[in-house]
């Protein structure tokens, strides 16, 4: 900037062709997320919008694509969480809280991996982490504890899942496969929708409640072709039990069932035959979300 001019970035030239300012705007922004830890979810969500306002439109200059704006980039997604949060899912019966999900509750998971996925700098990971925690927890606690009450009266709609998935699996045309992928959430799921139909691919979209408790022990078997060989006793390892033996039905017994169903069990780097149907376990979600922890989000593209 220009040399013995203390104001310089208040003259008539703009400020932001030099480097200093946007760093100095950077400095300031982290500042204010850091304080959003200490406000009230509303005023939190409120601030965030403002902050949108003033920082957004660096996003628009040379220092966003060289990486040096970071915390703008990540503001985008904070602007997508305030707005979801602001709508509640604690509200309604079971039909209309799976509605708000779909529609608009989904965006603010997905904001939260993007935000995350969005800074490298450990001071700017722990800035948008607090800004992150400011409106999202409040949000997704409320919402899991009005939906564990509407659960206690109704019950858990993701009882009667599995009728419905194995008429679906019936239908299923010659040389087809199944893919599991462990950890794919309807917010990713989403994504690889996106993802998909990007590449020229028809996507048709049928959507379930999860399995309880919503591990893979539990989940798998739930979503598996082989219904009327499974029962319903679960073990410590939350695993139900092959409904002939009373065994649990560990990944062993599992793919012995489908194999002895008729299933061909293919690893991630088969091709199959292209007759009859099969069964495919893919993906590293699960696996790099226990290895990885938080840093999950910055590996979420490339593992989708």
């Amino acid at each position: 900037p220009p040399k013995g001019k203390l104001f310089w970035h208040t003259g008539e030239s703009p400020a932001e062709g030099w480097p200093q300012w946007n760093e100095e705007q950077e400095n300031a922004l982290r500042k204010e997320l850091e304080i959003l830890g200490s406000m009230p979810a509303h005023e939190a969500r409120k601030k965030i919008l403002d902050l949108e306002k003033q920082h957004g439109p660096r996003r628009r200059l040379v220092w966003a694509e060289l990486g040096e704006s970071s915390l703008s980039r990540g503001l985008e997604y904070l602007f997508i969480l305030a707005s979801a949060t602001a709508r509640s899912l604690a509200a309604g019966k079971i039909e209309e809280i799976t509605a708000a999900y779909q529609s608009f509750g989904w965006t603010a998971d997905d904001a939260s991996i993007r935000v995350l996925a969005s800074t490298k700098k450990p001071e700017d990971s722990e800035a948008v982490k607090i800004a992150v925690r400011a409106v999202y927890l409040p949000w997704a606690e409320e919402s899991a504890r009005y939906l564990q009450r509407v659960v206690e009266v109704s019950g858990y709609p993701g009882a009667n899942n599995s009728a419905g998935r194995s008429r679906s699996y019936s239908s299923l045309g010659d040389g087809s496969c199944i893919l599991f992928v462990d950890g794919l959430r309807f917010d990713l799921a989403q994504r690889l929708k996106e993802m998909l139909a990007n590449r020229g691919c028809y996507v048709e979209e049928i959507i379930n409640w999860a399995a309880l408790p919503t591990v893979t022990a539990t989940g798998k078997p739930a979503v598996a072709p082989i219904k009327e060989r499974i029962g319903g006793e679960m073990g410590s390892s939350f695993e139900p039990c092959i409904a002939e033996s009373g065994q649990p039905l560990n990944g062993y017994y599992l793919k012995k069932l489908l194999k002895d169903s008729g299933w061909d069990i293919l690893d991630a780097f088969s091709k199959g035959n292209g007759k009859g149907n099969a069964w495919c376990e893919f993906g590293d979600i699960d696996k790099e979300g226990h290895n990885r922890g938080g840093k999950l989000a910055g590996h979420i593209e490339g593992l989708l």
